[in-house]
């Protein structure tokens, strides 16, 4: 009787630590998840607040690699497949983007070129590519055959009405902007056919523009390895507007 009972006192000994450790890990699991809710990097969740909102499954692609100046091409694919349109990026510059080479002299000092209002200037995927406006990929966009949407320039306007007009209601917008949202400086100057002298501002940017909080804009950015990335609010407008508020989203047929 004795062995029996000495069994029975183990069993229950051994069921006390047992349901202790459980206990112990349901207490440190659930502390890691607060953590990590306290934590998280926008990239890795987004818990919205009133006066938040993020757009989720946009497609991010790096650029940097195949595409160093191609951040308009690269947004705008993006834009596309949101949408659940069929495109490359290698596709939409060498079949629909519209392109021009680079400024070049006459002889003289002074160079002369085409206009990033109509073309693309350079080449997407060289270093030394330059960059187009946003005209220019509203026409690449619309020439893209069946797809069921049309691209739409919009302009005069702000990032947060923007944000509260479309991206809350899942519309994302590629905006002209700097990388890093930082200011802008004069780029390469050259002449446009119409006499025009025209200085293109470094460093601009295009991207898309996905969510907002009260402090910050969240984008899809090109030029970053994260899937979202955050700039302070005030930087982003004065970027947005340093490029002439040029904005662009899609919108069904």
């Amino acid at each position: 009787m004795e062995s029996c009972k000495g069994t029975e006192k183990k069993q229950k000994k051994n069921s006390v630590l047992l349901l202790f450790g459980i206990i112990l890990v349901l207490f440190f699991t659930g502390a890691v998840l607060l953590h990590r809710l306290r934590t998280t990097r926008p990239d890795e969740a987004f818990l919205p607040e009133s006066g938040s909102y993020l757009i989720q499954g946009v497609p991010h692609y790096n650029q940097k690699k195949s595409y160093p100046t191609g951040c308009e091409s690269v947004a705008a694919v993006s834009l596309m497949q949101y949408y659940g349109i069929d495109i490359s990026i290698h596709e939409f510059i060498d079949d629909y983007l519209p392109k021009a080479g680079l400024p070049v002299s006459r002889g003289s000092d002074t160079l002369y070129g085409e206009s990033p209002w109509k073309y693309f200037i350079g080449d997407p995927k060289a270093e030394d590519g330059c960059g187009c406006y946003a005209p220019v990929i509203v026409g690449a966009v619309n020439r893209v055959p069946e797809t069921g949407f049309h691209a739409k320039f919009l302009t005069d306007t702000d990032l947060m009405a923007l944000s509260e007009e479309y991206v809350s209601n899942e519309t994302p917008v590629l905006i002209w902007a700097t990388i890093g949202m930082t200011k802008t400086r004069p780029g390469r100057s050259w002449v446009l056919p119409d006499g025009t002298d025209f200085t293109f501002p470094k460093p601009e940017h295009a991207l898309l523009l996905i969510g907002y909080d009260e402090e910050s804009y969240y984008f899809s950015d090109s030029l970053s390895d994260k899937r979202i990335t955050a700039y302070p609010k005030e930087d982003c407008e004065k970027a947005f507007a340093a490029l002439g508020c040029q904005a662009v989203i899609l919108c069904p047929d």
